[in-house]
């Protein structure tokens, strides 16, 4: 389920109901399954240290925005404005933005 929602980025409720769950235990589902990805995720030092032991030529550095419209949080910027912590202005939407670095065939570290 995790996986079909960052697919398609859809409100929880549709993929709750394709899999016969409430929209709540969807919601906690998706939570349980970043958490698991995010704990087997190398930092970015252990993936340059990699990198250079192995000898690669580059790596690839990519990210994606995941829209998000449940993020509320405020923060203050470089100008002392408060400022929607979650906001993307190049996006002109609220979300995430995941990056990641790969090898240099394309596998992700």
């Amino acid at each position: 389920m995790v996986l079909v929602w960052f697919r398609k980025a859809e409100d929880m409720a549709l993929p709750a109901v394709g899999f016969g769950i409430s929209r709540e235990t969807a919601y906690r589902y998706r939570d349980e399954g970043i958490a698991v990805l995010a704990a087997q995720a190398s930092d970015l030092h252990t993936a340059l240290r990699r990198a250079a032991t192995d000898n690669w030529s580059h790596v690839i550095l990519d990210g994606k925005l995941f829209d998000c419209d449940r993020l509320t949080e405020t923060t203050l910027s470089v100008r002392d404005e408060v400022i929607d912590a979650w906001f993307s202005a190049q996006h002109r939407d609220f979300g995430e933005n995941v990056h990641t670095v790969m090898r240099p065939d394309g596998l992700p570290i």
